[in-house]
């Protein structure tokens, strides 16, 4: 799996390529969360439109949702947005939604950039 991070004003913009881990993901946020940046950010673009493939498990998405809700304690009023334009991804990236919902973070699944951007600025 290879990512790049672009730090933004107020938030995070990452996209992902080739075959994409559970671990490597959890190690992408524990580097996001440790950097002194994440403190002023208000949301995290996840940009899954490049990836080849996927070995995530249903426990890696508990444990993507735990590390958020630690992080959450400290900050509140977070996006975290989901672009997966593939159709045999959206399950499983509204399966972490789900998991989180009714939680401190908001997370929402996107088939574009510009929709998950136009929702990360948006006040409600």
């Amino acid at each position: 799996m290879a990512y790049s991070s672009t730090w933004k004003s107020t938030g995070i913009y990452r996209i992902f390529s080739g075959l994409v881990s559970g671990s490597e993901i959890l190690k992408s946020n524990l580097e996001l969360y440790n950097d002194v940046r994440f403190n002023s950010a208000r949301y995290i673009i996840n940009d899954f439109a490049e990836i080849s493939g996927h070995s995530i498990e249903a426990s890696d998405l508990q444990a993507f949702a735990s590390m958020d809700e630690m992080i959450a304690q400290e900050k509140h009023e977070f996006k975290i947005a989901l672009v997966v334009p593939q159709a045999a991804y959206v399950g499983l990236a509204n399966g972490l939604c789900e998991l989180t919902n009714n939680k401190l973070f908001e997370y929402a699944t996107f088939q574009t950039v510009d929709d998950a951007l136009k929702w990360v600025n948006s006040k409600a």
